[in-house]
């Protein structure tokens, strides 16, 4: 490989494919990185080396299959690679890597254990100055076996979305709620519309997560047993499944049907996505900085405080709309009124011979029923009768 200064890169890293080949190649790990990490080849080996080039290496694999065969992939995310079974049997080998590095250096695990937790328990921790990478932090979830990703869910997807709409943002696109009407299922149309494809990485993750990484709750020395029985290649079922897995997500453009898929027994409902989809797009802002409280975050068993919040306004806003023209139609309609009547009596009190003969009754009733026609066009013809009082005119 060759680097944009002309220079020599040196990409070779050291797989785990049994325990022969292992015993070989385990010399070179630390040195390949700390130079993958830093760059350096003299730089010395420390532990959140290892867990830094394993975490990136398997977060670009991850969007290679979901961003980097979307249409909307950019040519830099799309050359990352397209989902095929050499890709995926790609991050199975730096997964099996990752966990024989994570067993033979106990300070990996602590670490990565340590940034869950922290991010699970301070709000602090989930800035992007402490965790810059979510797809980074998602991985550590693969070597740690004290925490599972229904512990990790309530946190990370708010702020995933969160990220995404700060993104989007800061692409020039524009989230308008006013479009919505209250509504959810307009919601999250428009959601769609500014955040296409959002979480898709994190979908495919968990997709991998519950099939491989730790399917039905199974410790991590049975993940590296299930390896070990293939020599690190993954079973034939399992590579058909997260092929279709990653064909349906290529087709999956509502963050309704990801989200679906990636909270655990599907939890979420449609107001609490929209609840979501609300408290991403206000702190998605570029005016919110800082660190929120814990009391601020949405809860995924909790109640929708924004989406209830956000129709009561809209609904507070379509009842001033509708009394502001019913005050203009009730202004308008007293003034016709008052105008007509006065013309009405004017015209009757015209000395004119034939109206001098009429009957009193018939002019009554002719009078009334010019009076309801003029009326009709902004009122209703029985509003007009019921109300309506004659003027008696006495004949000449």
């Amino acid at each position: 490989m060759v680097s944009s200064a002309r220079k020599r890169l040196n990409g070779w890293l050291p797989l785990y494919l049994n325990a022969t080949h292992w015993a070989r190649a385990r010399c070179y790990i630390q040195s390949a990185f700390a130079y993958l990490a830093t760059g350096n080849s003299n730089s010395p080996f420390q532990t959140h080396h290892a867990l830094d080039v394993c975490c990136s290496l398997l977060s670009c694999i991850v969007s290679g299959f979901t961003v980097g065969q979307a249409e909307c992939a950019s040519p830099r995310t799309s050359a990352r690679g397209k989902a095929n079974e050499k890709a995926l049997q790609m991050y199975a080998d730096v997964h099996r890597l990752f966990l024989q590095v994570a067993q033979e250096y106990p300070e990996v695990r602590q670490l990565a254990l340590k940034r869950l937790q922290s991010f699970i328990q301070d709000p602090a921790s989930r800035t992007r100055d402490e965790t810059p990478s979510l797809g980074c932090l998602f991985q550590c979830l693969l070597i740690t076996e004290e925490l599972s990703w229904a512990v990790l869910a309530p946190s990370f997807v708010p702020e995933a979305l969160r990220r995404h709409a700060v993104r989007q943002l800061s692409w020039g696109e524009t989230m308008d709620l006013n479009n919505c009407k209250g509504s959810v299922d307009k919601l999250i149309s428009e959601w769609d519309k500014f955040a296409p494809r959002a979480a898709s990485m994190t979908c495919f993750s968990v997709l991998f997560y519950h099939r491989v990484g730790r399917p039905y709750g199974c410790s991590l020395k049975g993940v590296a047993k299930t390896y070990d029985r293939r020599w690190g290649r993954l079973q034939t079922d399992v590579v058909q499944e997260m092929m279709a897995a990653c064909a349906h997500l290529s087709q999956c453009h509502s963050i309704e049907n990801i989200i679906a898929e990636i909270l655990p027994h599907r939890s979420c409902s449609r107001d609490k996505l929209g609840d979501m989809i609300l408290w991403a797009e206000r702190h998605g802002r570029p005016s919110c900085r800082g660190v929120m409280i814990e009391s601020k975050w949405p809860q995924l068993q909790g109640p929708n405080k924004l989406l209830r919040q956000w129709r009561h306004r809209r609904h507070h806003q379509a009842l001033q709309i509708s009394w502001h023209y019913s005050d203009q139609t009730q202004q308008y309609y007293n003034e016709e009124s008052s105008r007509n009547h006065d013309e009405q009596l004017q015209w009757f009190q015209f000395n004119n011979v034939h109206q001098a003969h009429m009957q009193p009754s018939y002019i009554q009733g002719y009078q009334h029923h010019q009076w309801a026609q003029v009326h009709h066009t902004y009122y209703n013809y029985a509003s007009a009768q019921l109300s309506w009082q004659p003027v008696r005119v006495a004949a000449r």
